[in-house]
């Protein structure tokens, strides 16, 4: 298809240290670029933490979004990614996938993919990572168990052709929500796991249950004070 904002020049290469921070790096980057690495060995997640990328079976990729022509609250981007990665992955045959506010795709309350968002003044860099043939002893203890793959659905996807999709998907919703948010919100929450659980935010300790979202997409959580509203963090869930 063609696209119109993202995607509209993709490069690829064996290995970076990081996709988001090749374009990051860029001086003056191409506004539609894109970069997909075959194998990242210093990915990084959100909070900072390690992207870990085994060797070689993740789609590792990031993108340029503009934030000129985005009317809406900048956090909802991280929505709007989460939901073409999971739509496409729908399109391949995955069944049972959610969605995890702010950022994660999972089976099984398991991660098969996530999303970074970092700001500039005129743009946003998604990095995407997607969890493709890896065995989990190719990653620490740590994050193991917490993962899985799509080969473990019975799904093959070349990275390539996947991060190809995913452009087409993305560009499609960014075009569709400029000019209205509410049907992206309403099908972000159709897709979400995380409705009507508890959790706790990591960075406060408060802990509530998930009411869905706010008009301008943020997480609407309902405590014993009463309802709170977050733009950004991390929750897990608990019990």
């Amino acid at each position: 298809m063609l696209r119109k904002y993202l995607g509209l020049e993709v490069q690829t290469f064996r290995e970076l240290v990081s996709t988001n921070r090749y374009l990051l790096d860029q001086e003056r980057p191409n506004p539609g670029l894109a970069v997909l690495a075959i194998k990242q060995t210093q990915g990084r997640g959100r909070l900072g933490r390690v992207w870990e990328s085994g060797s070689g079976g993740q789609l590792t990729a990031s993108f340029l979004i503009p934030t000129r022509p985005w009317p809406h609250f900048l956090p909802c981007l991280s929505l709007l990614v989460g939901l073409s990665i999971l739509e496409v992955l729908e399109g391949l045959g995955a069944k049972g996938l959610s969605l995890k506010w702010p950022n994660d795709l999972l089976w099984e309350d398991r991660k098969l993919a996530g999303v970074l968002l970092e700001s500039r003044p005129e743009y946003v860099v998604a990095g995407i990572g997607v969890n493709l043939q890896v065995g989990t002893g190719e990653y620490s203890f740590e994050v193991k168990n917490r993962l899985v793959h799509l080969g473990e659905l019975g799904i093959s996807a070349k990275p390539a052709e996947l991060f190809e999709s995913i452009l087409d998907q993305t560009d499609r919703r960014f075009v569709a929500a400029l000019k209205e948010l509410a049907p992206l919100l309403q099908d972000w929450e159709r897709r979400s796991g995380s409705i009507g659980k508890r959790v706790r935010v990591v960075d406060s300790g408060l802990s509530g249950t998930i009411k869905g979202l706010g008009p301008a997409g943020q997480l609407v959580l309902q405590t014993e004070a009463g309802q709170v509203e977050l733009v950004s963090g991390e929750v897990v869930f608990e019990g």
